[in-house]
């Protein structure tokens, strides 16, 4: 894997993209790697990250495909607890989310 980047993995499973922060790992990165509890597989050390820390990490991100990515994880997990999604952004001094909720509603 690169030092730091993203490298891409596919096959049978589609498109995966494996992100290397290598000695930088701000907050929101060592938090969302540390609350990870779900894996890809049981013999897996890859794991994913609780989906309130995917939508501030892409909100950390920026960008117009980050809010767009978000908006369809609003979307698509209307039973996501809302106010869990705004403390972990709020910690992180996160901005934005609330048009992005407003616009998910839209959708």
């Amino acid at each position: 894997m690169a030092e730091r980047g993203v490298t891409d993995v596919s096959g049978s499973f589609d498109l995966v993209q494996i992100f290397s922060f290598s000695g930088r790992f701000p907050a929101v990165i060592e938090d969302a790697v540390r609350l990870s509890r779900l894996v890809v597989r049981a013999d897996s050390p890859l794991k994913i990250v609780p989906i309130h820390h995917l939508i501030a990490l892409k909100l950390d991100a920026g960008g117009h495909k980050s809010k767009a990515d978000i908006i369809e994880l609003l979307v698509r997990n209307s039973d996501l607890e809302l106010d869990e999604v705004r403390r972990v952004c709020a910690r992180y001094g996160l901005g934005g989310l609330e048009e992005l909720i407003t616009e998910s509603r839209s959708v």
